[in-house]
């Protein structure tokens, strides 16, 4: 097959289960070209340099930002299609710059739309476009409408794309109408979207996978005497923080010695450090910062707790499915978490992990207190999350399942 994926940014160190999606196609002989709006300098996952993905990615962003050098540019790349396909060159220019006509959809500007196309012309056309969020997909399909550069258009849907009360409730309108295929990350999603006016006969629940030769399964854990709890996420209202920074008052009050760490960043990190000194909890809390992969395994070896506080934020936006939980459950750290979004899908309350309600500071210190307390019964609940993680999860698996659905259309 020839699939184009279309990401805002690539790499992105906390977006792993989209290189091994892209990387696993590739194993299997596919022709992937991968189209991204941004660049992040983070170090490539192996599978990126593996499959050699960053050969495979048209930068939009390096394209010359001055008027007269990009519109050079984009005159040497209509003067090289014009002279290998005339007809089709002007038909892909005339469909852009309609489809630029004022009360359209937003989609690509009229340069980057060319860079996109022009270098397809007289090639075969893109078996799948696939839009890795759901925010794309209008974009590319208002592109693929204006030059036909394929057979179908893929949304995926992995939480905030979907939740966001400013998108408005016709946002996705179009998109619902002509794409063939929408691939929400959990149950909980795949019904939102469905109430969003998505005929639920062309979606298909597609779990964002995991490499478990990465995470494996710890039957033996060197734990410190000291409790290690440990969170990963970004600093922002979702992922419900504050409520964890409270629950680790409440702990303390109890008596409990314990460190916590946060691994992430982002734009509440002043709000979260300000209620850290307000509580008096800058001995046991730890803002860490984001860190490399590696980083984050080390830890899970040593953590007797994984804590996702994830919260519905006041812009509605939620989670999936959130892939560091899937991490922990893999190598067999016992999960406290909430019942929200696809949460619930992942971790079964009291046989895989430990689920509250959202905004409980004090419900999650009593199932923190209670992992603590009785470690032996944790024992039957880490084989249970790994179990599910391989059944559900595991990132050949899942590329082997987009395969089938991208076959079916």
């Amino acid at each position: 097959m020839k699939i184009a994926f279309f990401v805002d940014a690539f790499p992105v160190a906390t977006e792993t289960f989209v290189a091994l999606q892209i990387a696993g196609l590739v194993a299997r002989g596919h022709d992937v070209t991968i189209y991204s709006m941004g660049r992040h300098d983070v170090e490539p996952h192996a599978a990126i340099v593996e499959h050699k993905l960053l050969e495979k990615t048209v930068y939009l962003n390096d394209l010359p930002k001055a008027p007269l050098p990009r519109l050079m540019a984009a005159a040497r790349v209509a003067l090289g299609a014009l002279l290998r396909n005339s007809a089709g060159t002007l038909r892909a220019i005339n469909g852009i710059r309609r489809s630029r006509q004022p009360g359209a959809d937003k989609g690509f500007n009229f340069l980057d739309s060319l860079f996109i196309t022009l270098p397809q012309l007289g090639q075969p056309k893109f078996d799948v476009v696939h839009a890795q969020f759901g925010t794309l997909g209008p974009r590319v399909l208002q592109l693929n409408n204006a030059t036909d550069i394929a057979q179908h258009v893929v949304t995926s849907f992995r939480g905030h794309d979907a939740t966001q009360k400013q998108l408005g409730p016709t946002f996705y309108a179009n998109l619902f109408t002509q794409g063939s295929l929408f691939l929400p990350v959990s149950e909980a999603l795949q019904d939102i979207i469905v109430e969003l006016g998505c005929d639920r006969n062309k979606t298909a629940v597609l779990h964002s996978g995991i490499d478990l030769s990465t995470y494996q399964y710890l039957q033996t854990r060197n734990l410190p005497q000291r409790t290690q709890i440990l969170t990963v996420a970004r600093f922002k209202e979702m992922k419900g923080l504050e409520y964890a920074i409270e629950c680790m008052g409440l702990l303390r009050d109890r008596g409990y010695e314990f460190d916590y760490r946060i691994i992430g960043d982002g734009p509440l990190r002043p709000d979260l450090e300000a209620q850290i000194e307000r509580l008096n909890l800058g001995d046991t809390v730890t803002l860490m910062g984001w860190q490399e992969n590696q980083v984050v395994r080390d830890l899970l070896a040593t953590t007797h707790v994984f804590l996702t506080p994830s919260v519905t934020a006041s812009n509605g936006e939620t989670e999936g499915i959130p892939n560091a939980v899937k991490e922990a459950m893999a190598v067999g750290v016992p999960v406290v978490s909430t019942f929200h979004g696809g949460i619930p899908e992942l971790v079964e309350d009291g046989v895989s992990g430990h689920l509250v309600a959202e905004r409980d500071a004090q419900g999650l210190a009593d199932k923190i207190a209670q992992v603590i307390d009785n470690p032996a019964a944790c024992e039957t609940m880490r084989v249970a999350a790994r179990a599910h993680i391989e059944k559900e999860y595991e990132i050949e698996a899942m590329t082997d399942r987009l395969l089938h659905l991208y076959s079916n259309l």
